[in-house]
Parts: C-alpha cells; sequence; structure tokens
C-alpha cells in the first residue's frame, strides 16, 4: 500500500483551513527511491460524502489536477516542500489546506467542502459603440479577415496624439511628412513627374507657390503627416469614409484635422483590392479608411 497523508480540517468564521497532514512511509523500496512526490487525493461533498467531480485542484495557485467522475485526482513530479493546496468548484465554498510534503513519496488526501456560492471573477463585456444597424455589418466585415482594424481597445492601450499615428500601425499605410505650403505630389514624385497625373481625381491643379509651374492637388495648409496608401512606388491619398459616409477630402488637409483618436471607436483599413462592397465606388484606387466615431 503506498504512504498516506491525511488532513484534518479546522473551520474559522471565514475560511476552513487544515494546518496539517499527517505522513506515512512507503511500502515498498521502489516508492522510497522515487526523485518527487505523488498526490493522490479525493474530493468529497461535505454534506454527505458523495464525490465531487470536475474540482479544481491547485498547488501553490498552479493548477494541478482536476477530479475524475469518482471525485479523485493525481498530481506527480511534486518537489518536496509545504504547499498551499486549495481546491475550487462551482457551487462549493473555496477550500485550502497547508500540506507539508518533506519527502519523494505517495500521499493520499481526503478533502472534504462545502457546498455554497463561490464568487466569480468579474467578466467585462466590450462591444462596438456603432450604430445599432451597422454593427452586424461591420463585424461580419472583422469575421471576414481582410482588412485592418484598429478598435477603441486598441487606441486606450496606444494613447496616439494624432488619428495618423494610430493609422501607423497598419501595414497597409505609409505616413509623410510635409511642411507648410509644399505640395505634396512634388515631395513624393519630384517636380513635372508624371506620377501626379494619377495622384488625386484633381491633379490637375496648378501649384501656384510651384517655381515650375508643374501640377498639383492642393498645397500643405499646415505641416503634418499626410496618410498614404498604394503599392510599390505607387502612393496615394485613400478614400476616407466618416460613420459610413463617404467624406470629401480637400487636397492639402491632414486626417488629423478631420478627426482626433479621442472621438474614434474603430477604423477599417482595406487595401485597393481588399475593398468591401460597402465602400466601392470609382475612387478606391488607392484603397479605403473608414472611421466610425463615437456615439452615446
Amino acid at each position: 500500500m503506498p504512504g498516506v497523508a491525511t488532513c484534518r480540517r479546522h473551520w474559522s468564521e471565514r475560511l476552513a483551513l487544515a494546518l496539517f497532514a499527517g505522513l506515512a512511509f512507503p511500502a515498498s523500496a521502489a516508492l522510497a527511491q522515487q526523485e518527487d512526490a505523488v498526490l493522490r487525493g479525493l474530493v468529497t461533498n461535505q454534506d454527505g460524502g458523495a464525490p465531487v467531480a470536475g474540482a479544481e485542484v491547485f498547488l501553490d495557485s498552479s493548477t494541478m489536477a482536476v477530479t475524475d467522475a469518482s471525485g479523485r485526482f493525481a498530481v506527480s513530479g511534486i518537489r518536496p516542500a509545504e504547499y498551499r493546496l486549495s481546491v475550487r468548484a462551482i457551487g462549493f465554498q473555496p477550500f485550502e489546506v497547508i500540506l507539508n510534503l518533506p519527502e519523494s513519496m505517495t500521499y493520499e488526501v481526503e478533502l472534504p467542502i462545502h457546498p455554497g456560492a463561490m464568487a466569480l471573477e468579474a467578466l467585462t463585456v466590450e462591444a462596438l459603440r456603432l450604430p445599432r444597424n451597422r454593427v452586424g455589418d461591420v463585424v461580419e466585415r472583422m469575421a471576414w479577415g481582410a482588412g485592418d482594424f484598429i478598435t477603441r481597445s486598441d487606441l486606450d492601450e496606444w494613447h496616439p496624439l494624432e488619428t495618423s499615428m494610430a493609422l501607423a500601425r497598419s501595414t497597409k499605410v505609409k505616413l509623410y511628412f510635409v511642411g507648410m505650403g509644399e505640395c505634396l505630389e512634388e515631395v513624393l514624385f519630384g517636380r513635372g513627374s508624371e506620377a501626379t497625373s494619377r495622384f488625386t481625381p484633381d491633379a490637375g491643379a496648378r501649384n501656384p507657390s510651384s517655381p515650375a509651374g508643374g501640377p498639383c492637388a492642393g498645397v500643405q495648409q499646415r505641416p503634418g503627416m499626410q496618410v498614404l496608401m498604394g503599392r510599390g512606388a505607387r502612393r496615394c491619398v485613400p478614400s476616407l469614409f466618416l460613420d459610413g459616409v463617404r467624406y470629401q477630402t480637400i487636397p492639402g488637409i491632414l486626417i488629423d484635422d478631420i478627426v482626433h483618436p479621442h472621438d474614434i471607436e474603430l477604423i477599417e483599413v482595406y487595401a485597393e483590392f481588399e475593398v468591401p462592397g460597402e465602400f466601392a465606388n470609382a475612387d478606391v484606387g488607392c484603397g479605403v479608411i473608414a472611421i466610425w466615431t463615437r456615439v452615446g
């Protein structure tokens, strides 16, 4: 027969706590030679003695075992030491006992636990604060797997000072600093580059500040980060949707001037080849950024 350790429980006003575990010696030389201790136990209902299945057994806060249908558990590979053994089971009060396992042998314990309510950890439910008729669409797009999503939780964790700084977390977005009065096309492609003709629908406008009089969609209204998308060397201003409505951006205006991170609930970022149908139109060749502001 294996060695046996029994525990006696003394109840206090707040918690039942067993203070001592008696030891027995191994019945064979093989058990005496094992390097680690083995703990076998039975968890029972104190009211009637019925076995408790599905109870979690912890040693020093680490989950070690779960009782089977007969209320039994076994834990091997335990280093001889003193442990705080605890049991948690739904519908029962928490049980704790100080268990002394000084030798490399097999111990057996019976742990009677008292029925009662157990306080569960607080559950935090998070949901998108979007208009009711839009939540389903957004959740479906998130499950679809295309695009990058920046949630309110992300923004609370990152604390970006500007919306552009939050968008920089997306691999689909590039930021370019442009000084006040500069032409973004010239910053990106140089003066007179044919690439400017596809930069924005208004690329034919002239930039009076350009010495060469080259084409420019508009000059920067203040120094800051321009948010661009596109593949390879082709960079351009993406289409912007604000609360589901296409926002007509003005060349030279920063996205940071349109919406602040504090007011954002969710950002969707789609490259040109993955734009969902809701945002599809003739001008999504540079991709789409859809921003949903906080409501309520």
